[in-house]
C-alpha cells in the first residue's frame, strides 16, 4: 500500500552492499586463478561488528547516563505508569526542551499508550518510543521459529559453538547475545557457500575489478587503516552493482530449482533484516530504524508476535507523523539521538532500553547491588531509594578522574583481534564442514531443474516435508505479507476493527510441526517411569528364574533408547 513507510532505496542498497563487501573479505579470495573458497585458513577479516566498527563514518556524542529514583511498585500497574509519567514531565519543566522522548518495552509500552490515548492533550508533550533492544530479541524469536525444527541445534551442537542444553535458549531469542551470535554464525555459512557456489558456476573473471577490490580492503581492515578500508569499500559499492545484481539473479534461479535452497534463502534475508535492525541503533541511523521496523512487521504477523505486531504497528505511525506533530524530537531523532552512546569508539551505540539494561539493571547484579538479598524486603527497599543517588556519585568521580574521554577515532571493536578473529573462523569451519558431510543445500539443487526441482527435506535427518508444511513454509513471505496489510488495512486504513480486537494465531506450519508429540512432557515422564518399572520387573523375574542375563540383554526390553531422540538421531550428553 502506498501509505506504507516508504525506505530509502540508496540508503537499503548501501546497507545491503556493505554486507556483501564483508562477506567476500570472509571468503579466501587470496589467489583468485585458484577459485574462491568458503573457509580462509589465514583469516584476517575480523567479525561483522569488528568490520564496521572500522568502516562507519557515525559520528555520534559519547552521553553519561544519568539515575532516577525507582518506583518500588510493579510496572505493570496502570497508576505506577501514569505516576511515572507525570514525573517525567516534571522533568522536562526542569530541561530546556519542548518534548521528552521516553522509550519502554512492548509491556510497558502498551500500557503507556493506552494512558495517552485517553489523555492526548495532558501527555502531548512526551514522545513514546519502543524500546529497540526487545524489539530485536523478539525479531531473533521470530527467526528462531521459522528455522526450529530444521536441526540448526544439532548443526550447533556439533561445531561446538553452543551446547546442546544452551541451544533452545538461543533460538527463542531470550538471551540477546548468545541469540545473535547464533543466527550470524549460520547465516555467514549459508552466505558463503552461496557466493562460492556463485562464482563456481560463473567464475571469477568478469568480476576481477570487484575482488581485486575485496583484496585491498582486506589488507586495509588487516592493518586497521580506516582511510583506506573505507576508500576501498566506497570504491567496491560504486563499481559492483552488477556484481550484485548478477548474485541475486542466481540466487532466485536456485530458489526456483529447490526448496531447500528457497527455505535457508529466506533465512539469510530474514538475518539481514536483524543486522539492519542493529546497525540502525549502532550509528544512529533513524530512516533505516523506521525502515527496519516496517520490514520485520510481516515476519511478526505470520511468526504469530501478536503483541509485537499490534503494537509495533501503533508505533511505526506514530513515527511516521514525527515529522509533522513534533519537528525538534524528529530533527534530534535524526541526527541520531535516539541512541545512546556510552562507550568510546564507533559502532558502539545502543537502544535506550539496552542501555538501560546496561546501567541500572545491571548494577543490581553487579558488587553493591541486591544479588543476594533480595529476599530481604527492607535491603531491596533502600538500595531502590539511595542506589540512583549512589550512581550518580560514580557518574561524577569518573568524570573529574577523567576515566569517561571522548571518543577517539583510533578506537575499534573489542572483536577487532587475530585471536577472536580465528577463532570465529575455526566455528564456521566446524559449521560448513558439518553441514557439507549431510547435505549442503547450495550445491545439491546445481543438478535440478524447473521441471524438476529439489524437494524441502530436512539437511540432517534427509526426511521430506509433507505437502502442507511445504505449503506454508514456501509461501511464507507471500503468507506473512498478506496477513500484515489485511490486520493494517481493517485497524488503520479502512478502520473497520479496533487496534484493540482480538488477533487470531495462523498457526504456519514449519518443520517442528512435523516433530510435535502430541503427548505432553508430563505424559512422557510417566510413560519412561512405567517402562522402566517393567524393566526391572523383567530382571527380577530373569534373576529367580536363574535365566542368563547376558543372553536377556541381547533382546529389546524397552521402547525407547536414551542414545537417540524421536527422529532416531544421537543424543549429546548433558555436560557437567
Amino acid at each position: 500500500p502506498e501509505d506504507l513507510y516508504e525506505a530509502d532505496e540508496c540508503q537499503k542498497k548501501s546497507t545491503m552492499v556493505k554486507d556483501a563487501a564483508w562477506i567476500l573479505g570472509r571468503l579466501d579470495v587470496s589467489d583468485l586463478n585458484k577459485g574462491i573458497k568458503e573457509i580462509n585458513q589465514e583469516q584476517q577479516m575480523p567479525s561483522w561488528s569488528a568490520f564496521n566498527s572500522l568502516v562507519t563514518d557515525e559520528d555520534l556524542t559519547q552521553k553519561i547516563i544519568g539515575f532516577l529514583p525507582v518506583l518500588p511498585y510493579p510496572v505493570t500497574e496502570y497508576a505506577v505508569v501514569y505516576t511515572a509519567l507525570k514525573n517525567f514531565q516534571d522533568i522536562l519543566s526542569q530541561l530546556d526542551q519542548s518534548h521528552l522522548p521516553i522509550t519502554c518495552d512492548e509491556g510497558v509500552y502498551h500500557i503507556t499508550r493506552a494512558i495517552i490515548m485517553n489523555n492526548p492533550t495532558e501527555f502531548s508533550n512526551l514522545v513514546l518510543c519502543l524500546g529497540s533492544f526487545h524489539l530485536i530479541k523478539v525479531v531473533m524469536g521470530a527467526i528462531g521459529k521459522y528455522i526450529d525444527g530444521s536441526r540448526p541445534e544439532i548443526i550447533l551442537a556439533e561445531s561446538k559453538a553452543f551446547g546442546k542444553n544452551v541451544v533452545r535458549s538461543v533460538l527463542d531469542g531470550t538471551h540477546y547475545t548468545r541469540s545473535l551470535k547464533q543466527l550470524m554464525l549460520l547465516s555467514d555459512c549459508f552466505e558463503r557457500l552461496q557466493w562460492a557456489e556463485f562464482f563456481r558456476i560463473k567464475g571469477v573473471r568478469e568480476y576481477m575489478n570487484e575482488l581485486s577490490l575485496i583484496q585491498l580492503m582486506k589488507s586495509s581492515v588487516a592493518e586497521k587503516n580506516r582511510e583506506e578500508s573505507r576508500a576501498h569499500l566506497e570504491a567496491f559499492m560504486s563499481t559492483s552493482s552488477r556484481l550484485i545484481d548478477d548474485f541475486n539473479a542466481f540466487r532466485s534461479e536456485r530458489c526456483e530449482v529447490s526448496e531447500t535452497f528457497a527455505f535457508w534463502d529466506r533465512f539469510v534475508k530474514m538475518v539481514s533484516i536483524l543486522r539492519d535492525l542493529v546497525r540502525a541503533n549502532r550509528e544512529g541511523t533513524w530512516d533505516l530504524h523506521l525502515q527496519s521496523v516496517q520490514a520485520v512487521l510481516p515476519l511478526f504477523a505470520g511468526c504469530d508476535r501478536i503483541n509485537y505486531l499490534r503494537w509495533g504497528s501503533v508505533y511505526l505511525e506514530d513515527m511516521r507523523k514525527l515529522a509533522q506533530d513534533t519537528p525538534s524530537v524528529f530533527e534530534n531523532f535524526k541526527a541520531g539521538k535516539f541512541v545512546v552512546k556510552r562507550t568510546e569508539g564507533q559502532f558502539t551505540a545502543v537502544g535506550a532500553d539496552m542501555c538501560l539494561e546496561q546501567t541500572i539493571n545491571r548494577s543490581q547484579k553487579s558488587a553493591g547491588g541486591i544479588i543476594g538479598s533480595t529476599k530481604r524486603k527492607q535491603f531491596v527497599a533502600q538500595w531502590e531509594i539511595i542506589h540512583h543517588e549512589m550512581l550518580a556519585v560514580v557518574n561524577l568521580q569518573c568524570t573529574v578522574s577523567g576515566v569517561v574521554t571522548p571518543s577517539r577515532e583510533l578506537l575499534v571493536n573489542h572483536e577487532f583481534n587475530l585471536p577472536a578473529t580465528r577463532s570465529s573462523e575455526a566455528l564456521i569451519k566446524d559449521l560448513i564442514g558439518y553441514i557439507k558431510e549431510h547435505d549442503n543445500p547450495v550445491t545439491s539443487s546445481a543438478q535440478k531443474s524447473k521441471d524438476d526441482p529439489q524437494t524441502l527435506h530436512n539437511i540432517i535427518s534427509q526426511e521430506v516435508m509433507p505437502q502442507e508444511i511445504r505449503d506454508d513454509l514456501l509461501k511464507f513471505d507471500v503468507t506473512c505479507t498478506t496477513l500484515y496489510e489485511t490486520f493494517r488495512s481493517e485497524r488503520f486504513v479502512t478502520k473497520q476493527r479496533s487496534i484493540c480486537d482480538t488477533i487470531h494465531r495462523k498457526n504456519l506450519k514449519t518443520f517442528k510441526s512435523k516433530m510435535a508429540e502430541k503427548q505432553t512432557r508430563q505424559t512422557k515422564a510417566k510413560e519412561s517411569k512405567k517402562q522402566l518399572a517393567e524393566t526391572q520387573k523383567i530382571f527380577d523375574i530373569a534373576r529367580v528364574r536363574e535365566y542368563d542375563i547376558q543372553e536377556l540383554l541381547t533382546y529389546d526390553l524397552i521402547d525407547t533408547s536414551y542414545l537417540f531422540d524421536a527422529e532416531g538421531l544421537m543424543v549429546k550428553p548433558n555436560k557437567l
